[in-house]
């Protein structure tokens, strides 16, 4: 679900505030400020993506890949590398 945002807006100026103050700096006007609920949009459809159900697949139906490593002459450096430098 959506994370709700609130804003205030002028009801003379249409100027919106994150908290509601007393007089709109904008237009000059007393108590004019209204809450509004409005909705953030979720990250996903932010950065243009969707959210996709995908399956999980079992790890020996997984393929591995073999990868040229390159050495770094130090025998520990390669052994937590797994191999060395790829």
């Amino acid at each position: 679900m959506a994370k709700l945002k609130k804003a205030f807006f002028c009801n003379e100026c249409g100027a919106e505030f994150p908290k509601w103050i007393g007089k709109c700096p904008a237009c000059g006007q007393w108590n004019t400020l209204q809450e509004e609920i409005i909705s953030k949009p979720s990250a996903t459809v932010a950065m243009g993506g969707e959210k996709v159900a995908r399956k999980a697949k079992r790890l020996e139906d997984i393929e591995a890949e073999s990868t040229l490593r390159y050495d770094t002459s130090n025998v520990e450096f390669n052994r937590v590398l797994g191999g060395g430098l790829v």
